[in-house]
């Protein structure tokens, strides 16, 4: 009980909030690409414990470089803009999604894509998200001529 709420606990007792998880992030698991290459492109280098950090944004980076971690930050942009468009009355949900990713990748290399995968599961049901008229109407104009 004293591991899950330490911040806390902590605090009540020193009147300071810290935990030995963050002091440990803080003091030793900033490590960051070395070489210009692994900057740009990565090592490519993901499993267990091989650069000796937990903190997403290096792990990510030391991973797959900036490229690559652009491409991952765009991937999410992608999705949240996709859905707030989509479900305008829950906009503030994918927002908050979308902040959720980038703050948890503070302290761990994680997505939530499982989340939106959820949405286009119900996509699937509901319609086409990025579907067009035109696309629409070609589609259903080839199935009655019995060409599919």
């Amino acid at each position: 009980m004293h591991f899950a709420f330490e911040g806390f606990f902590n605090f009540y007792e020193t009147g300071e909030w810290r935990t030995d998880s963050t002091d440990k992030l803080a003091m030793n698991m900033w490590v960051w690409p070395s070489d210009t290459q692994t900057w740009f492109i990565g090592t490519g280098l993901f499993d267990g414990w091989i650069f000796n950090t937990d903190i997403g944004y290096c792990r990510f980076v030391l991973y797959c470089g900036i490229l690559g971690f652009s491409v991952f930050v765009l991937f999410f942009i992608f999705n949240a803009i996709a859905f707030m468009k989509k479900y305008s009355k829950h906009k503030l949900l994918f927002l908050m999604l979308l902040a959720f990713s980038f703050a948890i990748w503070f302290k761990v290399s994680t997505d939530i894509f499982l989340i939106y995968a959820l949405f286009y599961c119900v996509e699937g049901l509901q319609g086409a998200l990025f579907t067009t008229k035109f696309h629409t109407e070609n589609e259903n104009r080839l199935f009655y001529l019995g060409n599919v």
